[in-house]
């Protein structure tokens, strides 16, 4: 988390969302979105130097998850992956602040915590300490069963995902145990388009983003431009700024112009769409966040997270106070 929204935590730890509060119960993942954000520079470069591991009440997961609500195809995929998730939200998040938004990202179970809906969160806190994102320690009760093994190489491979999120740990056993796995994966991706098998897809493609096959970026955003099945396009978005894909900005600024009306005030996948045109990193990238950042018909929490992508937030004039409450 940023400095301000650690410095507004409660005496006891409390967090006090102003708009959304992330929580996660992977290390691993809150470690990686703190190496990418450090790589950056200005604002961006600050988004998780406050790091803050909690330890919970057995049963945090269950509340988390009663208490909240899905967005998307997003939640589509959350059924599709955890089956056995006893799932209490069949209408859609929308800007409610009273539900915890429940999001699948990077193959695992991420929360944000809304206004009114932290309490399920900070009543059952057992004790807090500061790491350097916020870190939520608890039992993963609801691991999806894996699918039967297809190929031989296939189910290997997905045996040693363990459904979970993927890491560098687990990208070295995959690598270890199939030592050709970059030049096949993209082929295995497009198999698993063809046949429907969207949970193994979601799985391998995290993946293929850590070993960056050739094709990867081709493969992704062909999907992201078609109508398929229950993908998590949070995810694919990210994955084409971490391999900054050039090719990617019309598809990103498509999504992007897609997702954003339906997504305010907590915008997510139009906010990652804009952070990928900022990790792309290129002239053309630019010029389209800055298109976002300078256009008065876009919401100002939108046009202030593209400004931070291009360092010029101070420039067009926005207070982060404001922009905090807003976003």
């Amino acid at each position: 988390m940023f400095k301000k929204e650690y410095q507004q935590l409660g005496p006891n730890g409390e967090i006090t969302p102003r708009g959304e509060n992330f929580v996660t119960q992977y290390l691993g993942y809150a470690e990686r979105l703190r190496d990418k954000a450090l790589a950056m520079a200005g604002r961006k470069g600050q988004a998780y130097i406050q790091m803050v591991e909690y330890q919970m009440q057995h049963g945090t997961l269950d509340a988390l998850i009663r208490a909240g609500r899905g967005s998307g195809g997003n939640l589509a995929e959350i059924r599709s992956q955890f089956p056995g998730i006893p799932l209490n939200f069949a209408d859609e998040i929308g800007e409610s602040v009273e539900y915890v938004h429940v999001k699948l990202e990077r193959g695992g179970l991420n929360f944000d915590l809304r206004a009114g809906s932290a309490d399920v969160f900070n009543s059952n806190m057992i004790s807090h300490r500061l790491l350097h994102v916020v870190i939520v320690s608890y039992y993963d009760e609801w691991r999806a069963d894996l699918p039967p093994a297809g190929r031989a190489a296939i189910g290997k491979v997905d045996v040693l995902l363990e459904g979970g999120p993927v890491d560098e740990a687990t990208v070295s056993r995959v690598t270890a145990s199939e030592p050709e796995i970059r030049e096949v994966v993209v082929s295995w991706l497009r198999e698993f388009i063809s046949t429907g098998d969207w949970i193994r897809f979601g799985r391998f493609v995290n993946l293929a983003a850590y070993i960056r096959p050739n094709g990867l970026g081709e493969l992704i955003r062909e999907v992201l431009d078609s109508d398929l099945g229950p993908v998590n396009r949070e995810d694919l978005v990210e994955i084409l700024g971490e391999i900054q894909d050039s090719c990617a900005v019309s598809v990103l600024v498509r999504v992007f112009d897609h997702s954003w009306p339906g997504e305010m005030s907590f915008p997510s996948l139009s906010r990652k769409c804009i952070e990928a045109l900022g990790a792309i990193g290129t002239e053309e990238s630019f010029a389209a966040a800055r298109r976002i950042a300078v256009n008065d018909s876009y919401p100002s929490p939108l046009r202030w997270y593209a400004a931070i992508e291009l360092g010029i937030e101070d420039k067009l004039g926005f207070d982060e106070n404001e922009m905090l409450h807003e976003a």
